[in-house]
């Protein structure tokens, strides 16, 4: 499933906000299809572990922190990201 309507807005938005040292939440960006909450909950029952839920939080302090800082993205580089991520 693509990015929900907005989100590319709220995710630069997130990041902008960290550096100028505002504290920032979680957002819904989009959610996981039937298929693939499906398969990875099917490998979670394997491992043991608990289910996960189809909404997909984007962590921005946890992104900025691993992608920004330490591996020298952008922003644009982290909503492609995204974007990649949640296309089927």
């Amino acid at each position: 499933m693509p990015l929900y309507p907005g989100a590319k807005v709220l995710i630069r938005k997130n990041l902008e906000a960290i550096p100028a040292g505002q504290k920032v939440g979680n957002i819904v960006i989009g959610a996981l299809t039937d298929k693939q909450l499906e398969a990875i909950n099917a490998q979670r029952t394997e491992d043991e572990l608990p289910f996960v839920i189809a909404e997909v939080l984007f962590v921005g302090g946890h992104v900025y922190k691993g992608r920004v800082l330490k591996d020298n993205y952008d922003i644009e580089d982290i909503i492609e990201e995204a974007e990649s991520a949640l296309s089927e």
